[in-house]
């Protein structure tokens, strides 16, 4: 199964999803994390590899109509491409982004 993670920066996967990918890696699924590989703020503890596909993104932090209107454009792109099978979405940035990119 391809399953896609839609974070708004790698601190979030670090944090959040590094764990889980593990365990969906180590049972033979696909995992890609969409993200901006910018860390949110001056983060120096994360030295470990990513476990995934990292899909660089732009995610816009305020609102940003512009931004968030490139970054949809971009994220259709990326679904399209990838066809996952599931695509798990967090953070109210990358939420926002998610809704103006959906088009059905």
């Amino acid at each position: 199964m391809k399953i896609l993670f839609i974070i708004p920066s790698i601190t979030n996967y670090y944090t959040f999803l590094e764990d889980v990918a593990d365990k969906l890696l180590s049972e033979g699924h696909e995992v890609f994390i969409a993200c901006s590989s910018v860390h949110i703020s001056d983060i120096q503890c994360y030295d470990r590899p990513l476990n995934g596909t990292l899909v660089e993104m732009d995610f816009p932090r305020g609102f940003e109509w512009g931004k968030h209107i490139t970054a949809a454009k971009q994220l259709r792109g990326i679904v399209s491409e990838l066809k996952p099978d599931i695509i798990n979405v967090h953070f109210s940035a990358a939420m926002f982004t998610t809704a103006i990119a959906k088009t059905d």
